[in-house]
């Protein structure tokens, strides 16, 4: 597995909440991806970043959402989408979506603040793996968005 982690022959696939109307709907991101000079945040661009990573990322919009209710504190409109890192740096995901202008919802370190984050984390959620086993066989392990992850959802109209 290790193995296949590092020649990024395991596919993992996420669900992204991210701000904004996502266009368009299928994309690659390919945009190194290092750490800012004197900081933990890493990023796409910079003079004087260090150790820089060529980084690749995929998505696809699942769905567009907006709120139901004009008391959310939530900005509008948002995007569901799945994710498909191609190359494992730290923080990728969260790096790239921000660099095309569309944070994930609640990430504090690469998104604006939100106020009402009810839900304590970013809107983020792994939600499969693949992999070829020693025999030659493809697994494919999944799991479901989170109960707090599926409210945050459950509370916008498509």
């Amino acid at each position: 597995i290790k193995d296949q982690f590092q020649n990024h022959r395991i596919k993992k696939t996420y669900l992204a909440l991210v701000r904004g109307r996502v266009e368009p709907q299928k994309g690659r991101i390919e945009k190194p991806i290092g750490l800012k000079n004197g900081s933990i945040k890493r990023s796409v661009r910079g003079p004087k970043m260090k150790m820089v990573k060529d980084a690749v990322t995929e998505y696809r919009v699942v769905r567009y959402v907006k709120r139901e209710r004009e008391a959310e504190a939530i900005p509008e409109p948002l995007t569901l989408l799945e994710v498909m890192p191609l190359t494992g740096r730290t923080h990728q995901i969260r790096v790239h979506l921000a660099s095309i202008g569309h944070p994930i919802l609640y990430d504090p370190l690469y998104g604006s603040k939100v106020r009402g984050n009810t839900v304590g984390r970013l809107m983020l959620h792994a939600s499969s793996l693949e992999f070829t086993t020693m025999e030659g066989k493809r697994i494919k392990i999944e799991a479901d968005p989170p109960a707090d992850f599926q409210a945050v959802i459950s509370t916008f109209k498509s």
